[in-house]
């Protein structure tokens, strides 16, 4: 789910996915794609599919827009590790 401001101009972009959600929302001379993603942690496959999508997305964007079109993702990425309060360490964390 992605909220905008009623006051600020935006437009949903279509995804085929339940996970991503995309706007193009216009601030005066520029526009950027805000896309919220959700990946299930661990499962690598989903990474994948979510970002061959979201390429998709960000080229369909700016080809339609014809201009520069900044990109702003935030999401749900699953990550379980003890920075994020969670009881998990990833094996490439241990190295640090």
């Amino acid at each position: 789910m992605l909220w905008v401001n009623r006051e600020i101009e935006a437009e949903q972009v279509r995804v085929e996915s339940p996970d991503l959600t995309a706007a193009i929302i216009r601030l005066h001379e520029r526009r950027a794609l805000v896309v919220s993603v959700y990946i299930p942690g661990g499962d690598w496959q989903a990474l994948r599919d979510a970002c061959n999508k979201l390429n998709t997305v960000v080229k369909d964007a700016r080809r339609r827009a014809g201009t520069v079109v900044d990109v702003v993702l935030a999401g749900d990425l699953n990550q379980h590790d003890q920075l994020w309060g969670g009881e998990d360490v990833t094996l490439v964390r241990l190295i640090d």
